[in-house]
């Protein structure tokens, strides 16, 4: 497997620490988004296409979108 990171995207300092980095795979011709969120990786969620803007789009997107806590 060869993976080059191209991109890193992080949320705002304060919020859910939310982390997405955008990969090359030269393997498998594809760009791979690989998300983090409070320091635990969620590798259910890797994001696969050949496009390398819809994944950057789709990275920095997640880092923007607002998380909803709901208090028990």
């Amino acid at each position: 497997m060869t993976r080059r990171k191209i991109a890193e995207f992080k949320q705002a300092p304060g919020h859910s620490d939310r982390v997405a980095r955008v990969y090359r795979d030269a393997e498998w011709n594809e760009w791979v988004v690989r998300f983090d969120e409070w320091w635990c990786g969620l590798p259910e969620a890797d994001y696969f296409t050949n496009d390398k803007q819809d994944a950057l789009d789709t990275a920095s997107s997640w880092c923007k979108t607002p998380v909803d806590l709901v208090a028990a």
